[in-house]
């Protein structure tokens, strides 16, 4: 291969640097250019801060530190992201109403049974992770 024609390749995945490490990395690339005469280094632009949002949330998602994403691309996994979040969030409602019936009918009979004594902690504890799966809707 002749020297003029080398091109080293950067790839996109190393969007996923920090500020700082990007700015290291900018800066070895450029001493890199001066070093071998100016040959073309590609380079890439810093994450946004859009963008490192996204990725943070879909690597969140996925449970993974951006694996997925990294190997799928943003678009493959935004879309199986957002089939998993509304599957969870189903499960969530669903769980959520059969809680809202069950403490209802514990409470009832607990009232009716047991007029003007304190709840058990079993019921307690129902009521609050009902209130828990509110908060999540």
């Amino acid at each position: 291969m002749e020297e003029g024609n080398i091109k080293p390749f950067v790839s996109p995945q190393n969007t996923t640097l920090k500020n700082g490490e990007f700015n290291q990395f900018k800066k070895d690339i450029e001493t890199i250019q001066r070093s071998v005469g100016g040959v073309d280094i590609p380079m890439v632009s810093a994450p946004s801060k859009e963008e490192t949002l996204l990725n943070d949330l879909l690597a969140i998602i996925h449970r993974d530190g951006g694996h997925y994403t990294s190997e799928h691309g943003i678009e493959k996994s935004t879309k199986e992201d957002i089939r998993r979040v509304c599957f969870l969030r189903n499960l969530i409602s669903n769980a959520h109403d059969s809680m809202e019936l069950m403490v209802r009918d514990w409470a009832w009979r607990h009232d009716r049974d047991n007029p003007g004594k304190e709840y058990s902690p079993e019921l307690v504890k129902a009521i609050h992770t009902k209130m828990s799966l509110e908060k999540e809707l």
